[in-house]
């Protein structure tokens, strides 16, 4: 995960190295960051927010997806999921989703995703996400 960090009315993403360093992440990670914590962000409560010197600005009120909500209740059908990520993918516009594979571990409610996408920077790229 990476997170917003403002210098010089310039926004970049951060994120930690293996070693525990901070490093700005290049171009391809700043768009899967920004699409996995919106997947991962639930709907209720949360707003995508940015701090610029005293002030807060909302940028987003409808931040997030249900991605978290439908995993906390027994799962039936996992075409929603896959609906889910889509969608959070379309609002970047900058990512276009290729394939997604969800499969049930066996903790409940528990899924194991694959996606596979383009995105400016690298084509036919995968990303597994587990809860």
């Amino acid at each position: 995960m990476s997170t917003d960090f403002i210098l010089d009315n310039n926004t970049y993403d951060i994120s930690l190295t293996n070693a525990g360093d901070i490093a700005k992440s290049t171009d391809n990670d700043t768009i899967i960051n920004g699409v996995v914590r919106r997947i991962a962000t639930p709907t209720v409560g949360y707003a995508r927010m940015v701090r610029i010197a005293n002030t807060v600005n909302l940028l987003d009120t409808t931040y997030g997806t249900e991605f978290v909500d439908y995993l906390s209740a027994p799962i039936n059908e996992l075409t929603p999921l896959i609906s889910i990520i889509n969608q959070a993918a379309s609002l970047d516009g900058r990512m276009t989703i290729l394939n997604t594979n969800i499969t049930p571990t066996s903790s409940p409610n528990t899924v194991a995703v694959n996606v596979t996408f383009n995105t400016p920077y690298s084509q036919n790229q995968s990303i597994i996400l587990s809860n």
